[in-house]
């Protein structure tokens, strides 16, 4: 009898061990973030875990850092603009957003160009969905623009529409993380 009730302990306490391991081992999956850095090494941001993603090793030299989430259809590209002078950031945020209306037939909700706030740079955001012919789907997407003393970062997250309410916390998460290295 005594025996048994050794043995019952013991399964129990394998089980809570087991039970903890498998914890611990979702909490690192699905609640830590992962820091990625572009391939300049100018800017890091973190990306939230429950964000599937895969950087695209490209020989594309308009993007700094590119990654892709193929699970929610999700696009990240940034492009990173040394500052030769000063400049009116919102004026030309505002012109690339009008270029934007211009060039792109089917362009659908546009939102204003607003100020942003991540860390103490100069930051600008706007917002705009469209369909874009070549993937054959309506994606979301956020453009932001930040100015630092030397560069400019112009970050594109992007996510088909039906994604969107998800992401949009997620893309505001991953602007506030950016750090210039």
């Amino acid at each position: 009898m005594n025996k048994k009730k050794v043995i019952i302990a013991i399964l129990i306490f394998l089980l809570l061990v087991i039970g903890i391991l498998v914890g611990l081992y979702l909490h690192n999956i699905y609640c830590k973030s992962t820091t990625i850095s572009s391939i300049d090494n100018t800017f890091s941001i973190t990306v939230p875990n429950k964000v599937r993603y895969k950087v695209k090793e490209s020989s594309d030299e308009n993007y700094s850092l590119e990654f892709y989430s193929v699970k929610d259809e999700m696009f990240f590209y940034s492009t990173v603009i040394n500052k030769k002078y000063d400049l009116d950031l919102e004026n030309n945020v505002r012109t690339e957003k009008e270029n934007i209306i211009k060039n792109l037939s089917s362009v659908n909700i546009i939102s204003d160009v607003s100020r942003i706030n991540i860390k103490d740079y100069n930051s600008y955001k706007y917002s705009y969905t469209y369909k874009d012919e070549s993937f054959g789907k309506d994606l979301y997407a956020e453009i932001v623009w930040i100015e630092t003393n030397s560069k400019i970062y112009i970050l594109d997250l992007e996510v088909i529409t039906e994604n969107m309410d998800k992401y949009k916390t997620i893309f505001e998460q991953i602007q506030n993380s950016f750090i210039e290295n």
